[in-house]
Order: C-alpha cells, then sequence, then structure tokens
C-alpha cells in the first residue's frame, strides 16, 4: 500500500498543476471606457453587439444577384456546381488576304468555313480556375480572388488539322488560343451579351483580334496573354452545353 501511495504521488507531481499554463486573454475588453474599472456603463457598450457572431467570420456573402451566366460560372468557380462535360460545336471561318490573278485587275479573296464539333472532359479543376479538354480543344475559365476578374478562354491544343490551308493563307498560326472579349480579362458585370439559357452558353463574337498564339502552357496559372495575332476571322454558329450537377 506504501508503494502504490508513492506511485500516485510522483504520477501527480508529472502532471500539470490545475489552473497553470498559458492564460488566454479575452478577446473583448468589458473596461469599454478604459476607467479602471467594470461598470454599468460598460455593459451598456456591450449591448450595442449583442447576439452578432464573435471572433473569426467565415459566413461572409453576396447581395448580388447578376445574370444567370454569372451565377452558373461563380457556382462552378466556388465549387457549388459540378460540370461533369461540355458539348462544343462551332464553324470557324477566315478570309485571305487580297491578291491578283494574272489577266485579271480586280482582287480576289479566297475563304474557308470549318465545322468542329466536341466532348469536353475534365482536366484541371482548382479554387481558382476549371481547364476542360477533349479531342485538341480547350475550354478555361480563370477567377482572381484578390482583385476579381474573370478570362475566359478556348483555342486548339494543336491545328494541325487545319494546317492543309495554310499553303492557302488560311489559318495561318498554329495552337491558337481566342478569348470571347476584346479583352483577356473581365469583371462584373459581364456584357449584357454573356448569357447562359436553356441552349447553351452563349459569348460575343470571337474575332481575328480575339485570338493568342503562344499556346497553353499558362492556362492552368490564369496567365496573361502575349500579343494577338490573326488566326481565324471568326467564329459563328457556337453552340456549348454543358451537362452538371449540383456538388454534395
Amino acid at each position: 500500500m506504501r508503494h502504490l501511495l508513492a506511485c500516485l504521488a510522483i504520477l501527480a507531481l508529472s502532471q500539470p498543476l490545475s489552473g497553470q499554463g498559458v492564460y488566454t486573454y479575452p478577446q473583448w475588453n468589458p473596461d469599454a471606457n478604459y476607467s479602471g474599472f467594470i461598470e454599468a456603463s460598460d455593459l451598456l457598450s456591450m449591448l450595442t453587439v449583442f447576439s452578432e457572431p464573435w471572433g473569426f467570420n467565415d459566413t461572409a456573402s453576396c447581395s448580388y444577384d447578376g445574370t444567370e451566366f454569372e451565377s452558373f460560372f461563380g457556382s462552378v468557380i466556388g465549387g457549388d456546381i459540378v460540370i461533369d462535360s461540355l458539348s462544343v460545336q462551332f464553324i470557324l471561318s477566315d478570309v485571305t488576304s487580297p491578291y491578283y490573278l494574272p489577266g485579271c485587275p480586280d482582287a480576289v479573296i479566297d475563304s474557308v468555313q470549318t465545322y468542329f464539333g466536341f466532348t469536353l472532359q475534365p482536366y484541371y479543376i482548382d479554387s481558382e480556375s476549371f481547364w476542360y479538354r477533349g479531342d485538341g480543344f480547350n475550354f478555361s475559365v480563370c477567377f482572381d480572388h484578390d482583385f476579381g476578374w474573370y478570362k475566359f478562354s478556348i483555342g486548339f491544343d494543336n491545328s494541325g488539322m487545319l494546317s492543309v490551308y495554310s499553303d492557302d493563307g488560311l489559318y495561318g498560326v498554329n495552337s491558337p488560343r481566342a478569348y470571347p472579349y476584346a479583352d483577356s480579362y473581365l469583371y462584373l458585370p459581364f456584357p449584357e451579351s454573356f448569357s447562359f439559357d436553356s441552349t447553351g452558353i452563349h459569348f460575343l463574337p470571337i474575332g481575328s483580334n480575339d485570338w493568342e498564339s503562344n499556346g497553353y502552357s499558362s492556362f492552368s496559372s490564369c496567365g496573361w496573354p502575349v500579343s494577338n495575332t490573326s488566326w481565324a476571322d471568326y467564329i459563328s454558329h457556337w453552340n456549348m452545353i454543358p451537362f452538371w450537377h449540383y456538388a454534395e
């Protein structure tokens, strides 16, 4: 019995004493008027914040409703909506520079239209961007949390499928990327022509000044464009349909 009591005493000494340790100072200063005493006036000051949350507030919200387009892509970036796949169809058109034929005083311009259809699958997704790709085609959306800008990009990993036209002065740049707007990044509110409805996702027409030819290395990091290069004159008959579900 004597040995048992001795062991219990040693064990008690090895544990921290009750009431000792690091003292946590209160986050709220009860002495609101700094008088050095806790008085009735101090309690009245506390009532001004009665029932308010205390500590770190992670329930930030926004009263901006926005359009269906903005709400949809905001929910995708925020992780509330998951896009399982994207169906994309469009027609590319391009024209040559004017040239002359022997014996003809009038300039001649050739043109071409090419139809494309793709099914895109998730390739890269994080808290600021998502990138879908398939059969050499890409679609990505980036968002910057610090400054609030978005960037929508579409393009080809490799436009070798169109190289047969290059000798005729058409589709002259390989591996192009396009931005569905004159600038590469956008702030809310988006242009009115950006819409999302039962027929799919719609952008502004994409012209030759919206194409960039520096490849795709910066997709996942929301990189900035380098320089625009004329590649295709126009995208028409654009149709992009997302297949999606709400995140669990």
